[in-house]
């Protein structure tokens, strides 16, 4: 197909009558028949390139351009029979409308080909009438220049794609911006509808190829579709193929694979089921070598921990062969196991343990060729240090305990060998004894502070000569040095004759008096 001069800057299919529209940088658009591929129409009027072609959807026999110039054009297609033998007939331009300041970007028509929409480099959006060419509402929210826009096929509202790396979606009934989706790291040059105006395709200047949900404003998959800059993004049906095209000279036609995704979610879910099933039973009937296999397909480390303990309180030597048995991918999964669990100090022990069977039963040859050794064994390293340092303080710790212990059965030992108590009925605890009493509690006579040093001695020899005449308590607790002091001070007295005046020479002993519920002993002189 040869006509055009210039960069050819758009094309687009007219499906009604089998033709194809394109836009050149020779200010021109041309129609041209898709069977024989004669170009049968031109339209010229332009006085800059024509970047963008808009089809009616119902309409028949029309074509809008926009160019560089800022206009906005309307074309008549003249019916075929009207043609002159090989001759490209002049197309009609049916209105012209200055729509932007800026060279304009993109043309959309709405699905009942009322309205007319043009995106421009002046950030706004603009909404025509599609019969009369008269100016709706112009549409301002973008802070850069707006690359493309699409009607949504159900809903009334408008989809824009900015350079200023932004999605936006707007009302057509009031022109409000509805949502703003980012994501694009440059400019998004094309955006489409997807299943029904639910989601929405992008691509951009980074070269991505995005998917969005409208309804929480989610990017649900990014997939790489070029090197550089994607300027071309189309739909075909509702979804079922996707085609982009970028300036690293590539088209990438894309299927949707949505439902065998699901369908072999869905699969590889029953299997991984039937596993866990198998593994339970595996543990039940005490089957290891199964379960550990198990364990390792499924990936579950909390079940491998499991197995490898009953194993340890169980048969050593069942687990060292299950050990030694581990091919590459087994023990690389089983160091990775390990290093995670050795950062626990509840599972170091057990982590221990294996690391220990897995140098023992395993080359270092062997052990070197495992991926990621080096990162692996560094978190070992690492961690069983620290466990190394926290058993030492507990070592060291324990010896205070010892020493605690033996102190307290050193002073045992001492009492033991302390001389018996000269007075009748009593209970020796540590160092005093307890006159035993007819009821409970036990009444604890406690010594006050001696009486003022600055008495007479006078006074103080009057109080020897006079001995009190007191009833003697039932309950009294008398220190047993008190009681060898006065056989000291006594020895005509004999260890049995030792009654109680003797000690109340030193002690005043008063009757149980109760008050506010605690029971009163004696006190000193």
């Amino acid at each position: 197909m040869e006509g055009h001069r210039d960069i050819v800057l758009s094309i687009s299919y007219i499906p009604g009558h089998q033709l194809i529209a394109t836009s050149s940088k020779d200010h021109t658009i041309r129609i041209w028949d898709a069977q024989t591929l004669k170009c049968l129409y031109i339209g010229k009027g332009h006085t800059d390139a024509v970047g963008a072609i808009g089809i009616p959807n119902r309409t028949e026999r029309l074509v809008y351009s926009a160019s560089n110039d800022c206009t906005l054009k309307c074309w008549q297609i003249p019916s075929k029979h009207d043609l002159e033998g090989d001759s490209v007939v002049d197309l009609n331009c049916k209105f012209t409308v200055k729509a932007h300041e800026k060279d304009i970007n993109s043309i959309a028509i709405s699905p009942n080909d009322r309205i007319i929409a043009t995106s421009s480099q002046d950030k706004t959006i603009a909404l025509w009438d599609a019969e009369t060419g008269k100016l709706l509402r112009r549409l301002v929210g973008h802070k850069r220049g707006v690359w493309d826009i699409k009607f949504s096929p159900i809903d009334k509202c408008i989809v824009s794609a900015s350079a200023d790396k932004t999605i936006r979606l707007w009302s057509i009934d009031d022109g409000t911006c509805l949502k703003t989706l980012q994501g694009h790291i440059q400019s998004v040059l094309k955006v489409q509808f997807l299943t029904l105006g639910m989601q929405l395709l992008s691509v951009g200047g980074d070269g991505l190829l995005k998917l969005w949900t409208i309804k929480n404003d989610d990017c649900v998959l990014t997939l790489e579709a070029h090197q550089n800059k994607a300027w071309a993004l189309d739909v075909w049906g509702d979804g079922e193929q996707v085609v982009t095209g970028g300036s690293d000279s590539t088209i990438s036609i894309w299927k949707d694979v949505t439902l065998e995704v699901r369908e072999k979610n869905i699969e590889s879910q029953q299997q991984l089921s039937m596993k866990e099933q198998d593994l339970s039973n595996a543990l039940q009937l005490k089957d290891y070598k199964k379960a550990v296999k198990l364990a390792f397909e499924l990936d579950h480390p909390r079940c491998m921990l499991t197995v490898l303990k009953k194993m340890e309180f169980g048969s050593e030597s069942q687990l060292l062969e299950i050990v030694s048995n581990f091919n590459e991918s087994e023990l690389m999964k089983c160091l990775l196991y390990i290093r995670d669990w050795n950062t626990n100090s509840k599972f170091c022990h057990i982590s221990q343990n294996i690391l220990r069977l897995i140098f023992q039963t395993h080359p270092p040859s062997e052990i070197q060729k495992c991926p990621r050794i080096k990162e692996i064994l560094q978190g070992l390293i690492a961690y069983t240090d620290r466990h190394i340092r926290r058993l030492t303080n507990i070592s060291q710790s324990s010896y205070l305990v010892d020493y605690t212990l033996r102190c307290v059965s050193h002073l045992g030992e001492q009492e033991m060998t302390d001389d018996k108590p000269i007075i009748k009925n009593k209970v020796t605890f540590f160092d005093t004894v307890l006159v035993e009493s007819v009821q409970p509690p036990e009444i604890l006579i406690t010594s006050t502070n001696e009486k003022d040093q600055s008495k007479s001695q006078s006074q103080e020899k009057e109080q020897d000569q006079q001995k009190p005449q007191l009833k003697f308590s039932q309950n009294l607790l008398v220190s047993p040095k008190k009681v060898e002091e006065i056989k000291k001070a006594k020895p005509h007295v004999s260890g049995d004759s030792l009654d109680d005046d003797y000690i109340r020479q030193d002690y005043e002993v008063f009757e149980e008096e109760e008050e506010d519920g605690q029971l009163l002993g004696s006190k000193k002189k």
